[in-house]
C-alpha cells in the first residue's frame, strides 16, 4: 500500500540511455544500516551469492559494488514488508525526484547519500545528484541524479 502522507515523487527519467525506468526488487540486507523507505538511496550488495539491498553511503563509492538505486517502495509499506522485497529505480541515466526533507538546501547544492538519506556534500563525498528545486516551507527538495 502506498504511503499517502509522503511527498516523495519520481518526476522524470532522463535520456539518452533510456533505462532510468529500470526497476529492481531486492530483499533488504539481514542486518540493514537503516530501514529502507521511499526516497532513500540504496546499493545492491552480495550476501553469499544473493543480491540484497542496503542503505547507501556514497562517501566511498569505490567500495560500493553497484550504482545507486532510488527506493520507490520501502519496508515501511505493508505490501513490501509482506513480500520482503524493496522496489527501486536505477539511477544510471538520471532521475528527477521530489524528496521530503527538513534539512536546509539551496538550488545547485550537490548531494550525497548518508545511510540512504540525501545530505549536502561538504567534503570529499561522492555526489549522486544536484538540488534543482528547494522548498523549505513545504519541506521538500527536487534532486536530479
Amino acid at each position: 500500500m502506498s504511503n499517502t502522507n509522503s511527498q516523495f515523487q519520481v518526476l522524470a527519467g532522463r535520456r539518452p540511455k533510456g533505462n532510468s525506468a529500470m526497476e529492481g526488487n531486492f530483499p533488504q540486507k539481514a542486518v540493514p544500516t537503516a530501514t529502507l523507505t521511499e526516497g532513500m538511496f540504496a546499493a545492491v550488495e552480495n550476501a553469499g551469492g544473493v543480491a540484497v539491498i542496503d542503505a547507501l553511503t556514497s562517501g566511498n563509492m569505490g567500495a560500493v559494488p553497484d550504482y545507486p538505486w532510488l527506493v520507490i517502495q520501502g519496508m515501511d509499506q505493508s505490501d513490501t514488508a509482506f513480500v520482503d522485497n524493496v522496489t527501486c529505480l536505477a539511477t544510471t541515466s538520471g532521475l528527477v525526484c521530489k524528496i521530503d526533507t527538513t534539512a536546509s538546501f539551496d538550488v545547485g547544492d550537490l548531494v550525497y547519500s548518508n545511510a540512504g538519506v540525501v545530505t549536502k556534500v561538504d567534503a570529499s563525498q561522492q555526489a549522486i545528484g544536484q538540488v534543482i528545486e528547494a522548498n523549505a516551507t513545504a519541506d521538500y527538495i527536487v534532486v536530479a541524479t
